[in-house]
């Protein structure tokens, strides 16, 4: 949830960047930069404990597949997507980045309060669900 906050304010950042004189733009880009390498950081600690939580031993494979496959879709998906919004003007790309990165904190947030009934059930499969 931090990495969504901080991510989220490094869109902030990006955005006041089309507002204002061009050395504090430039410094706030260098601040935005900084924010969203912390944030990924952050996030890359978090992802995979999660997902190997989430996993039986058998299909750990298989989801950290499809989770590596996710970003991998948002890496080939990214650059379009944002230089179409780009081409619309700064309000238009980074004011959603910003609300979305909310969104995404807000649903980790309420994910949050499921995951150690998720992993209990996960861990300890029951008769008809074995671990193998």
């Amino acid at each position: 949830m931090a990495s969504q906050a901080i991510v989220g304010g490094a869109f902030v950042a990006v955005l006041c960047c089309a507002y204002v004189p061009s050395a504090f733009g430039v410094c706030l880009a260098l601040a935005a930069v900084v924010l969203v390498t912390l944030g990924e950081l952050v996030q890359s600690l978090i992802v995979s404990p999660i997902v190997n939580d989430c996993a039986t031993a058998a299909s750990r494979g298989r989801y950290n597949s499809l989770s590596q496959m996710a970003f991998s879709i948002g890496d080939v998906a990214t650059p379009a997507l944002m230089t179409t919004l780009l081409a619309h003007g700064p309000a238009t790309t980074w004011i959603p980045m910003a609300a979305l990165a909310m969104v995404n904190m807000l649903g980790i947030a309420l994910l949050t309060s499921h995951l150690p009934a998720m992993r209990q059930r996960i861990n300890q499969p029951g008769p008809s669900e074995p671990d193998r």
